[in-house]
């Protein structure tokens, strides 16, 4: 896997998606994805610390969260995304200033 540094995605996963990327990954790519982030499996795998799964585990979706700095990659994107006030690839009105990804210690 690249070093955390390199992967820089937008905060609180806020993107948009074409279709045509969208489309890049099959209807059981999404139907898997959504079913494992959903579960219980998913807190074992990724927090293999316990077996203890909290009701507000589940409806906060922690493991969706700790793919973050990972959902632009899924839809095609490079590793690193350019600040979203920077990119002129997006509309005007998703242009907003976002938090820089050093800043960001959550994941």
């Amino acid at each position: 896997a690249p070093p955390r540094e390199v992967v820089k995605g937008y905060c609180c996963v806020q993107f948009l998606v074409p279709r045509p990327r969208a489309l890049l990954r099959t209807q059981q790519w999404y139907k898997n994805a959504l079913e494992y982030f959903a579960s219980e499996w998913s807190y074992f795998h990724l927090f293999p610390s316990g077996r203890f799964v909290t009701w507000q585990d589940l409806t906060c979706r922690a493991p969706a969260q700790l793919w973050m700095p990972w959902w632009h990659v899924v839809f095609g994107e490079e590793l690193s995304c350019p600040e979203r006030h920077l990119d002129p690839r997006l509309p005007l009105f998703i242009q907003l200033r976002s938090i820089p990804p050093d800043r960001i210690h959550c994941c």
